[in-house]
C-alpha cells in the first residue's frame, strides 16, 4: 500500500511543479497579462479626448434625439471615438468634399488602409443640462444606438465649490475618483481581425479650457460645456530574480486600440518601500535591462491585455542613452515666430543666457547648411525669459526656439548633466541617437 501512495504523491508533486507561471521565463519569453487601470498612469498627455461633432450637425440632432423628460434645459454633445475615422465617414457621406478630403489626408497623414472600422457606430451622444429641481445631470449613449431616452440620469455636482486650496489640490490630483463614469463597449475590425473592447468613459462637465476652441457663442452652450476623457492604461507587476517591476502600457489615447507604432511601455523598479525608481518610457522593439538581464520588449496585444518580453543573449550590451530612451514631448512655449517642420527629424541645441554668443549662432547656421535633412530647434533653458527674448532678437536667432524655465520645470530626463550648451539628435520616432557637447570658446558670452 505504501508504494502506490508514494507514486501518487510523486505524480502530484510533478504536476504542481509544472504549473505555468506567467511571470517566469519559458523559452526565454515572458507573456505578462496586464490589468486595465483607470487613471493617468503617469503618462504624459495621457487623456484620450474624444472629438466633438460640428455645431451644424449638433443642431440637427437636437430635434431628432429625445432625452429624459426630467430635463428642463439641456445641450447635446456628440463625440467621435477616432478623429481619422470620423473624417473618413464624413467624406463618404458627402459632408466633406473631395478637395478638402485630399487636404485633410495630407495634413493628418491619414492612411485609409490603416483606419479601424468600429461597430455598431463610431460616436456617442451626451446630453447635459438642468433638471426641474435645479440640479444638474447628464445622459450618455452607452450602447451607441443614438438614443438617450432609455439611458439613466447621472447626477453632477454643480457648482463645483472647493472648501479651501487643499480641497482643490486634492480634487485636481484625484479627479478620476470623482468625475462621472460610464462603461462603453466598442467592436472594431483591424487588418481582417475582429476585436471587442469595453472601457470606462469619463466626462468632465467642469473643464471648459480643455476644448475651448469648440465652444459656441450662445450662453446655453457656455453654461453646459462638457469635455470627455478616457484615462485608461494597462498595468501589472513582474518579478525577475530579486527584482520587482511595475509594467504599464498605453496607446496614443485617441482610439480604442493600441497600435504597435503608438504603444508606450513604462517600466519602473519597485523597491522594498513600494517606491518607484528608474522610471522610463519605452516603445515596442526597445531593449532594457530587467534583473540585470537584457530583454527585448517584443509585442503587445491591440486590446492592451498582453505584453511579451523576449530575453536577449546575456552578452548583449544595451546603451541606455541610445536604446529605449526617448526625448519627451515638450509643452511648447515658443519665444520666437519660427515654426518647426514636423516632416523632418529634429536636432535640439540647448543653451542659456550665459552660453549663447555670436559664435554659437554662426555654428548653428553652418550646421543647418550641412544638415538640410534635419530641423534645428533651440531650447533656451534659463530663468530670465525677458533676457532670452532680447538675446534672440539681438543675435538674430531665426531657428524655432522653445523656452523652459528651470525654476518651473527641470530639463527633461536630467540631460543638464552633460553641461550646457549641448545638442540632442533625435530620429523620426523621437528616440535619442546622439548627445554632443557644444564648445563656446573663441567668443564673448552675452548676458
Amino acid at each position: 500500500m505504501i508504494k502506490p501512495i508514494l507514486i501518487w504523491i510523486l505524480l502530484i508533486s510533478l504536476m504542481l511543479s509544472c504549473e505555468p507561471d506567467r511571470n517566469k521565463s519559458k523559452n526565454q519569453i515572458i507573456n505578462l497579462n496586464l490589468k486595465k487601470q483607470i487613471g493617468y498612469g503617469d503618462f504624459e498627455s495621457s487623456r484620450k479626448v474624444l472629438f466633438p461633432l460640428d455645431s451644424i450637425d449638433k443642431i440637427r440632432l437636437k430635434d431628432r434625439i429625445p432625452v429624459s423628460d426630467k430635463f428642463k434645459e439641456y445641450v447635446l454633445r456628440v463625440y467621435y471615438f477616432d478623429e481619422q475615422l470620423a473624417m473618413l465617414n464624413k467624406w463618404k457621406t458627402g459632408q466633406i468634399d473631395d478637395k478638402r478630403w485630399e487636404v485633410l489626408k495630407r495634413v493628418y497623414q491619414i492612411d485609409t488602409n490603416d483606419i479601424i472600422d468600429t461597430s455598431p457606430d463610431y460616436k456617442t451622444i451626451i446630453a447635459y443640462g438642468t433638471l426641474e429641481d435645479g440640479s444638474r445631470a447628464l445622459q450618455v449613449d452607452t450602447d451607441l444606438d443614438e438614443k438617450l431616452k432609455d439611458e439613466k440620469l447621472i447626477s453632477v455636482d454643480y457648482p463645483l465649490a472647493f472648501v479651501d486650496d487643499a480641497d482643490k489640490d486634492y480634487y485636481l490630483s484625484h479627479k478620476t475618483d470623482y468625475l462621472p463614469k460610464v462603461d462603453i463597449a466598442v467592436d472594431y475590425q483591424l487588418n481582417d481581425s475582429l476585436y471587442s473592447q469595453s472601457f470606462t468613459m469619463q466626462i468632465n462637465p467642469y473643464n471648459v479650457d480643455q476644448l475651448i476652441q469648440y465652444m459656441q457663442t450662445d450662453d446655453t452652450e457656455k453654461a453646459y460645456f462638457t469635455s470627455v476623457s478616457i484615462p485608461e492604461y494597462y498595468s501589472d507587476t513582474l518579478q525577475i530574480g530579486k527584482h520587482k517591476y511595475v509594467i504599464r502600457l498605453a496607446g496614443n489615447f485617441q482610439e480604442p486600440i493600441i497600435r504597435a507604432q503608438d504603444a508606450r511601455v513604462k517600466i519602473a523598479e519597485l523597491t522594498n518601500k513600494a517606491v518607484y525608481k528608474n522610471d522610463m518610457i519605452y516603445r515596442l522593439n526597445d531593449s532594457v535591462y530587467l534583473g540585470q538581464i537584457p530583454w527585448l520588449i517584443d509585442k503587445a496585444s491591440p486590446n492592451g491585455q498582453l505584453i511579451s518580453l523576449q530575453q536577449l543573449p546575456k552578452t548583449t550590451k544595451i546603451e541606455k542613452i541610445q536604446i529605449g530612451y526617448y526625448f519627451p514631448e515638450l509643452r511648447k512655449s515658443p519665444i520666437n515666430k519660427q515654426v518647426p517642420d514636423d516632416d523632418r527629424p529634429i536636432t535640439y541645441w540647448i543653451w542659456n543666457t550665459a552660453t549663447i554668443n555670436q559664435m554659437l549662432i554662426d555654428r548653428m547656421h553652418q550646421w543647418q547648411e550641412n544638415h538640410d535633412d534635419r530641423q534645428l530647434v533651440n531650447i533656451a533653458y534659463d530663468d530670465n525669459r525677458g533676457a532670452v527674448k532680447r538675446l534672440i532678437d539681438r543675435l538674430g536667432v531665426d531657428y524655432p526656439c522653445v523656452y523652459i524655465n528651470p525654476k518651473n520645470k527641470k530639463f527633461p530626463i536630467k540631460l543638464e548633466r552633460h553641461g550646457i550648451p549641448f545638442s540632442v539628435k533625435l530620429n523620426q520616432s523621437r528616440k535619442i541617437e546622439q548627445i554632443h557637447k557644444l564648445s563656446i570658446s573663441n567668443g564673448d558670452s552675452l548676458k
